[in-house]
């Protein structure tokens, strides 16, 4: 899929460079013009006019701005759990920086999954990676190039119902997105629908089926290439889904643990931390992520990835089943996939 995106506005670039304008005898700040400006009702020009920036220069200048201990004191209170609601809220924050700030997040609780999932997203999947259920498989339409004999080229759509199931059904007529978010999040912006190529290999897989009788798409034509078609909304839909899940985990994560990311935070409740993580990322289809409990228990979820033993035993191990039979387990799962009746696996858990 090739590269999209408009031009950035030059407006909003040269404004995020603009500072205080400082006189050169005081080096103070020029209040007074932005005072003047405030109580007059003059418009400012935005690109020509000061802007009642109060941070920059209070910050590095707080003996000559008496005002920065003020502000300084109204940032006190933002948290790290604050900024990433603010940036998920919102659409000046790319979705790339929004999920380096979630890790720090996990860095700070030691939450291995959510660190997974935010490396994932920010370096990509790959192809043999479980995809979470935003990022597809999904269906697509296709279209194909037919050159004909004389040397006749025409654009058709591709009907999966003319192909043996073999192809229909495989990832011929499936896109799924295993792209880094930084690469997706421009793509989402492209005005054109984009085309994901089919591999060679099927090209002629059926152009061998044209040549033997067995499929007909365009008479006297053969298939010289073709592709999915993707478009910018099923990419912008990818984007979302990650903002809404980081806005989802803060918010959830803001009700048990207020301060979860801070430097200097209490100690958080590493099984509640997990069930937020889990709800919140992983219980769309990326594994099973189940919380079952009757009243009074405490809710433990755990991710097991169909066919994985090793997070079989690592979940229930979590869960506080006792060394011993967590090797007991594991003998009986491989003898049990010896005989063919393995993975996947379910499991439900709930803790007293």
């Amino acid at each position: 899929m090739g590269p999209a995106g408009g031009p950035v506005s030059p407006h909003v670039a040269r404004s995020d460079r603009l500072t205080p304008p400082i006189n050169s005898a005081s080096g103070m700040v020029l209040e007074e013009v932005l005072t003047e400006a405030k109580f007059t009702g003059v418009a400012a020009d935005p690109l020509t006019s000061p802007r009642p920036h109060r941070n920059t220069y209070a910050r590095t200048h707080p003996a000559r701005h008496p005002s920065a201990r003020e502000n300084l004191a109204d940032n006190a209170g933002v948290t790290k759990l604050d900024e990433i609601i603010d940036a998920a809220t919102g659409e000046t924050v790319s979705a790339a920086s929004l999920l380096r700030m979630v890790k720090v997040v996990a860095a700070r609780l030691e939450t291995e999954q959510l660190a997974d999932w935010v490396d994932r997203e920010l370096g990509g999947y790959a192809t043999d990676d479980d995809l979470p259920a935003y990022r597809g498989p999904f269906p697509a339409h296709v279209m194909g190039v037919f050159v004909g004999s004389c040397n006749s080229t025409m654009t058709r759509a591709v009907p999966s119902g003319a192909l043996p199931a073999g192809l229909r059904d495989g990832f011929a007529y499936k896109v799924a997105f295993h792209q880094a978010i930084s690469e997706l999040e421009p793509l989402s912006q492209s005005e054109q629908a984009l085309q994901n190529p089919w591999d060679a290999n099927i090209v002629a897989r059926v152009n061998h089926l044209i040549d033997e009788g067995n499929v007909t798409l365009v008479p006297m034509h053969h298939l010289a290439t073709a592709y999915k078609v993707v478009t910018p909304h099923q990419i912008r839909a990818v984007v979302d889904g990650v903002r809404t899940r980081v806005l989802n985990l803060a918010l959830d994560l803001e009700k048990i643990a207020p301060d979860a990311g801070e430097p200097d935070a209490a100690p958080v409740d590493a099984v509640k931390v997990r069930y937020v993580i889990n709800n919140n990322i992983y219980g769309d289809g990326d594994g099973d992520a189940i919380a079952m409990g009757s009243a009074g228990a405490m809710q433990h979820t755990s991710v097991v990835k169909p066919g994985n033993l090793t997070s079989l035993l690592q979940a229930v191990a979590e869960a506080g089943l006792p060394p011993d039979e967590v090797a007991a387990l594991e003998q009986a799962m491989k003898a049990d996939i010896a005989e063919g009746a393995g993975p996947p696996f379910r499991l439900n858990l709930a803790l007293t």
